[in-house]
């Protein structure tokens, strides 16, 4: 735990049933160890320290980010993963159009 790692958006959108907003990654190179293949999630509250009422506002399908690693899986559960505790300035992470921030935790998957 609290290692930076690198994963990439599959999906964007909600918990269903639960409303509550939820991005599933995968990690890059995949963590066979755990034997979920690298699956990872990060729940909307876990974007930002500024709230993020849709994780689709900030990150699309394909996209490559860096990301803390918070908690190991067990028994084939996903990793948890934030971007809220790389956050510099309060907010940044839910802001993608600050190209700066985009370059540094956002890169699209055509160049990795």
């Amino acid at each position: 735990m609290g290692q930076v790692v690198t994963a990439q958006v599959l999906d964007a959108g909600a918990v269903k049933g639960s409303g509550r907003g939820v991005v599933h990654l995968q990690l890059l190179p995949p963590h066979l160890a755990s034997g979920n293949g690298g699956a990872a999630l990060m729940l909307a509250g876990s974007i930002s320290h500024e709230p993020v009422e849709s994780p689709a506002s900030v990150f699309k399908k394909g996209d490559v980010v860096r990301a803390l690693l918070v908690s190991v899986p067990k028994n084939g559960a996903p990793y948890q993963l934030s971007t809220k505790l790389l956050e510099k300035v309060p907010g940044e992470y839910r802001t993608p159009s600050n190209t700066s921030w985009r370059a540094a935790f956002i890169f699209p998957a055509a160049f990795y």
